[in-house]
Formats: structure tokens, C-alpha cells, sequence
């Protein structure tokens, strides 16, 4: 079991058609140097980079207990640091993630000639699915995931979601906040569907 992180940018395509090449990769390095980090530093590996977007997995290949609140945790602080990097520029590429829990298989997957460290499953799958339904600047993550963090975070039902290539509807949220763990316990009894009710003074 591992949590796997997808992200891509919104807009990415028709940035690049009008824009210089050599600043896309200026870009992109820049984007990658901020969140690449981020990742490294809550324990998830960086599975593969494929043009705009980045693949990364927690709980493997080292064993994470908590892999899903480490890749909540990455996820907003990603989203937090591009919208610092791109502050005013509103035409800026900005990052959508998904996020889901489940079982996958990493390992060396090519050819004789080529082969390169990849992760398989469908729990990957559904987080590649849920980044695109995620708004640009917003965190999905599905319900294994949400169902493991659920005290921890401040999350948003969006619904069971028709995902292209799933037989059934995947029900996701988006993640809004991470909770300070000692604030765990009380936020927990004030949560109503996924929100926080603000105490009476």
C-alpha cells in the first residue's frame, strides 16, 4: 500500500504555443525546484518527471506509516509555494494534484535495452484521474486517502466523480488545511461533513 501524488499544469499546452521555449524550461526548472523539495522532505520518492507533470509515491520504497498525511502535507505545501513564485502573474500555469491511497507495484518497468523505475496500479491511476479533476491551485484526493487523514485534515466532499476510464464513481474531496496535530482532537468533534464550524464566542 502506498499513497501516490500526480501533478500537472492547467493551461500548460497554450502557455508553451506562446511562449519562448527556453523560458518554459526556465520555467519548469524553477516550478520543479520549488516542490521537488517539498516532496524529498515529507519522505516521498519522485517516481518520474513527464513535461509539465511530476509522479511521486510515499511508502515505498521506503515504508512511510503515515504515506498519506506526508502526501497531503506535500500537496498543499506545493500549491503554496507556486502561488508564491507566480504571485501577479496571472498568466501563469498553476499546478493541479491529485491524491490516492491503494495498492501499486513499483519496479523496473521497459525493455531489454531501456528500463526505467515506475510504479503500477490502479490506485496510481485514480490519482492521475483525480488531478484532472482538481481545479488549477487545488488538491483532490480520493477516499482511502481521506478516510486515513480524515482527523487530521480540513477537507471538502465534491461528490462521487465520473472518472474517465472507471466502471464506478469515485468519491473525492478537496483538501483544504492540514490541522495542527494538537488541535486534532477538538477540530475533530466540531467537524461537520468535511468542514469546520467556527466555536461560538
Amino acid at each position: 500500500e502506498l499513497t501516490a501524488l500526480f501533478a500537472d499544469l492547467r493551461g500548460f499546452t497554450t502557455f508553451t504555443e506562446r511562449t519562448d521555449p527556453e523560458f518554459v524550461m526556465e520555467m519548469l526548472n524553477r516550478y520543479f525546484g520549488d516542490v521537488v523539495p517539498i516532496i524529498l522532505g515529507n519522505g516521498g520518492t519522485v517516481v518520474q518527471f513527464v513535461g509539465d507533470a511530476i509522479l511521486a509515491v510515499f511508502d515505498a520504497p521506503r515504508p512511510r506509516p503515515d504515506h498519506a498525511f506526508r502526501a497531503a502535507k506535500s500537496g498543499l505545501a506545493m500549491q503554496r509555494a507556486i502561488a508564491a513564485q507566480t504571485e501577479g502573474m496571472t498568466d501563469a500555469p498553476r499546478f493541479r494534484i491529485g491524491i490516492n491511497t491503494g495498492v501499486a507495484l513499483m519496479g523496473n518497468i521497459g525493455a531489454a535495452e531501456f528500463r526505467s523505475y515506475n510504479v503500477v496500479g490502479d490506485a496510481v491511476n485514480v490519482a492521475s484521474r483525480l488531478e484532472t479533476s482538481a481545479e488549477p491551485g487545488s488538491v483532490v484526493i480520493g477516499e482511502p486517502t481521506y478516510q486515513a487523514i480524515a482527523d487530521r485534515v480540513v477537507a471538502h466532499p465534491l461528490g462521487p466523480l465520473e472518472l474517465k476510464g472507471k466502471t464506478r464513481p469515485i468519491n473525492a474531496y478537496r483538501l483544504d488545511e492540514i490541522i495542527d496535530e494538537k488541535q486534532c482532537g477538538a477540530t475533530a468533534a466540531m467537524r461537520v461533513t468535511g468542514r469546520l464550524e467556527k466555536k461560538e464566542r
